[in-house]
């Protein structure tokens, strides 16, 4: 637990100075036929024996989880909760004004994807621009998707646009962007399970 702690406060320094994200096991290990969550969920694979399995695991990496947050770092939960009830009464809406404790109780899940400018979200519609705009030096392999991106990422393009069958009529940017930032901060301070409130390493599984 010391060689992370340590790794971890040295890297998030160089993380936050340079810009950076370092994501472990994001991918499948273990060999050109390994397969992760994802892979397996989409084939349709994810039931029976493996969907037990998986859930076991997840639980059992939750158990674990709790053991890396240390006695002090459990009480974080009512400063968020305090700081929610104030946005809520002041209908702050920029992602910017939030601090940096509650930002971190959600995995910084609302500066990375909010934040104007700078955020995932944001981004995506700068990138679509570029795209239509043909502002970008892409080869013959990445000009069709980026035409396609261009288009189903505008401000309420529709998917039929793209798409012969749709599961929908916009694109789910359009809903996220519409609701904001606050139903995530809701949502994580919603939960009274001391499972779920003293666990701060929550590994992107928040």
């Amino acid at each position: 637990y010391g060689f992370i702690q340590s790794l971890t406060s040295k890297l998030s320094k160089e993380q936050e100075r340079r810009t950076w994200k370092c994501t472990l096991a994001q991918t499948a290990v273990g060999g050109p036929s390994s397969e992760n969550g994802a892979t397996v969920l989409l084939s349709k694979r994810m039931e029976g024996e493996m969907l037990v399995k998986t859930v076991g695991e997840m639980i059992k990496i939750m158990h674990y989880l709790k053991h890396l947050t240390l006695p002090h770092e459990c009480k974080g939960i009512d400063a968020v909760r305090k700081e929610l009830k104030q946005i809520q009464e002041q209908k702050i809406a920029n992602a910017i004004e939030l601090s940096q404790a509650s930002n971190e109780f959600v995995g910084t899940a609302i500066i990375k994807n909010f934040k104007p400018g700078s955020g995932r979200f944001p981004k995506l519609r700068q990138y679509a621009t570029l795209f239509r705009e043909r502002r970008l030096m892409l080869d013959q392999y990445e000009a069709l998707p980026a035409t396609v991106l261009g288009k189903i990422l505008k401000p309420q393009a529709r998917m039929a646009d793209v798409f012969a069958q749709p599961l929908s009529e916009h694109c789910v940017l359009d809903e996220i962007e519409e609701i904001g930032w606050l139903p995530v901060l809701q949502l994580a301070a919603s939960f009274e399970s001391h499972l779920v409130t003293d666990c701060i390493w929550t590994c992107g599984l928040t």
